[in-house]
């Protein structure tokens, strides 16, 4: 299941909906906390190469380059939720 909210992505000025799955959101959320890619497997028990297709798909998705980028953009249009920001682990 998909949860999607309203938010502009990228360069497109039109607001679109979150293309983000609920665990590509998540991963997108360790990746603005300064997680690597390693870090999030041991967090969420996910297989690295699940990880590297996340992230990928994100880059993909927001029309960024970098994890560094991503995070910017999921922390200045309120692409994750608030309390997926929260975790520490």
């Amino acid at each position: 299941m998909q949860d999607y909210q309203p938010v502009k992505v990228g360069s497109k000025s039109e607001a679109l909906e979150n293309p983000l799955t609920k665990q590509e959101q998540e991963i997108l959320a360790l990746v603005a906390g300064g997680k690597s890619n390693q870090k999030i497997v041991q967090i969420l028990y996910i297989p690295p190469g699940t990880v590297r297709v996340h992230v990928h798909a994100i880059l993909q998705k927001l029309e960024v380059r970098d994890r560094t980028q991503a995070a910017v953009l999921a922390i200045q249009k309120g692409l994750v939720a608030e309390e997926l920001l929260a975790i520490e682990p």
